[in-house]
């Protein structure tokens, strides 16, 4: 389907040249337009159903994730400089649907062939309005277009959220080329908005195992729906990102690389041809563990197959990973310690075993998990049996306890202070703060799989949230917190953070001009927030965003179902989930 009638069909009537002009309807409608038309496409591919023929036995395939795609075409005959950019930024919000081939016939010959699309993706929001502003030379055209920037994805998928207010700012420099309007001088990379990208994108993770070679640690990436496998691969062998490299390795040998062959998928199966020493692995589990639960991701994509230089890896018994168990909770009340379901609890360890000032309740996300608690001036940690640990750490942060069994905090009032890291066998490390010693750490959380901390980095009044790499050694023994990345450019301040799930934040967000809220910020995503009851003092998310405890600055507490949050039942004056 021709861009041109796409506009044609929303009713956009595009303009000449003129002197320099804003706020384009020619852009912002047509953009639009072709989301709603790729929307009403893929709702139409599905809604269609038979209305005779008597009923017989048939076999539900999975779904496809291959989106319906709307060719674009070239530019129109006569264009003017507006209707060609406009129509330009339309081909490349499709241009992973033919490589950006049509978009490239808007450039010179020469353009064409040095234009590079793939190195950057600078998205605004759908609900903005792109502005235009030209600017009339002799025999040339300049054009300005921005846009309220949300996001930048690099060309290795990874996203980079924008800082707040900041603007996308692009210029096309067009010249007559055989009596036609064509883009002689362009940025590389494409600007798309949110829908555009979701229309065309897909947000999956590449796995890589963690140090110890316990868990799959997920690393967030956007590739094009369009050949997802291969582009999974592909990265896979491009190795992790620099935010999680320190925490993970991978099961693949250096010097791999995909055959001619690449990859092909028939019914569900995806063959993966690669190049070099494959087979000498010694025990391919891993491997095939970390190709196999990257790539079926790929709706497409039910089993693996690996072909090298003549091996063949195939039906292999993945590992289970760690026995997670997210959504088991942990309270504090008149009864002792005790785990909490529903309304209902169950004691695992008596008010003498605690001490009477206990409190800040944590276990690790794992059964048969240790616990941690804080009582004056000191960090606890102990198993089922009572057996228990004890350091003095002042003004204790919340406790996290990972998946080795290891209770982390900080002391959430000293400018510097390092991260203490205790263990039931005796083990007790001090990990140095990865800011600068001024700064202080006001709290740390481990993330379920053990390989992410948490961090609310606290500069005077200020607070907000950071995320570093977990160096562990083949056993699992922390041995330094790589390089913090901010998580969300928002101007609010936080009190408290929390994992739900692997690759998902949760935590409050407090600024003097709004209502209290939490922000839900998945790695490498689009953040969302929810309107809370109450300015949040402590927070604590499960396996997913949707099992949420709250404690306000009141001491009420509340958990969230759905949209709604509802006052815990429980008879408990604090409570959390695992991590």
């Amino acid at each position: 389907m021709r861009l041109n009638r796409i506009a044609r069909a929303c009713g956009v009537r595009h303009r000449s040249a003129g002197s320099p002009v804003s706020q384009s309807p020619v852009l912002m409608r047509a953009l639009a337009c072709a989301t709603g038309i790729a929307m009403a496409l893929s709702a139409a591919a599905c809604s269609v159903l038979p209305t005779a023929s008597s009923p017989h036995p048939f076999d539900v395939p999975t779904p496809s994730a291959e989106p319906v795609e709307v060719a674009a075409g070239g530019p129109a005959q006569g264009s003017t400089p507006d209707m060609l950019v406009s129509d330009f930024l339309l081909a490349c919000a499709a241009g992973t649907t033919d490589d950006f081939a049509a978009a490239r016939l808007y450039l010179t010959e020469k353009a064409a062939q040095t234009w590079q699309p793939t190195t950057m993706i600078q998205v605004y929001a759908t609900a903005s309005t792109p502005s235009t502003q030209l600017q009339e030379g002799t025999g040339d055209v300049t054009t300005e277009v921005t846009a309220p920037a949300v996001a930048t994805i690099d060309a290795n998928g990874v996203l980079t959220p924008s800082e707040s207010g900041s603007q996308i700012a692009r210029s096309f420099h067009l010249v007559q080329e055989d009596g036609q309007w064509r883009i002689d001088s362009l940025d590389d990379g494409v600007m798309v908005s949110e829908a555009s990208l979701a229309a065309s994108h897909q947000l999956v993770s590449l796995y890589f195992p963690s140090n110890d070679g316990g868990a799959l640690v997920p690393d967030p990436r956007w590739y094009p729906i369009r050949r997802l496998a291969t582009h999974l691969m592909e990265g896979l062998l491009a190795g992790p990102s620099q935010s999680i490299a320190p925490a993970v390795t991978s099961a693949i040998p250096e010097g791999v690389a995909l055959g001619a062959g690449g990859i092909s998928v028939d019914n569900q199966v995806a063959s993966v041809a690669l190049n070099g020493q494959v087979a000498p692995v010694q025990d391919p589990t891993e491997l095939y563990w970390q190709i196999y639960t990257t790539l079926t991701q790929s709706t497409s994509v039910t089993s693996v197959r690996i072909v090298s230089e003549g091996a063949t890896i195939e039906d292999l018994a993945v590992p289970l990973g760690p026995d997670y168990r997210m959504d088991s909770a942990v309270g504090i009340s008149d009864t002792g310690f005790v785990s909490v379901s529903g309304n209902s609890t169950r004691l695992l360890l008596t008010p003498e075993q605690i001490g009477p000032d206990a409190s800040k309740p944590a276990i690790g996300p794992t059964s048969d998990a240790a616990m941690a608690w804080v009582g004056q001036d000191t960090v606890y940690i102990a198993d089922g049996d009572g057996g228990q640990v004890a350091h003095p750490v002042a003004s204790p942060s919340w406790p996290s306890v990972d998946r080795f069994d290891m209770a982390w905090a900080t002391s959430s009032t000293t400018p510097g202070s390092p991260i203490y890291i205790m263990g039931l066998g005796g083990t007790y490390i001090e990990l140095p703060s990865p800011f600068d010693h001024s700064h202080t750490i006001h709290s740390v959380e481990v993330s379920p799989d053990g390989a992410r901390l948490a961090l609310i980095r606290e500069v005077g009044t200020t607070r907000s949230v950071w995320v570093a790499p977990i160096v562990r050694d083949p056993q699992g023994v922390p041995t330094s917190v790589g390089t913090p990345i901010q998580v969300s450019a928002t101007s609010a301040t936080v009190n408290d953070v929390s994992w739900a799930g692997t690759v998902t934040l949760v935590f409050d967000e407090s600024a003097s001009d709004s209502s209290p809220q939490i922000r839900i910020e998945p790695l490498g995503g689009f953040g969302s927030t929810m309107p809370v009851p109450g300015e949040v003092e402590m927070i604590s998310g499960g396996a997913t965003p949707s099992n949420i405890y709250i404690r306000t600055r009141e001491g009420n507490l509340y958990s969230r179902s759905g949209s709604v949050w509802q006052a815990v039942g429980a008879p408990v004056r604090e409570i959390s989930y695992p991590g």
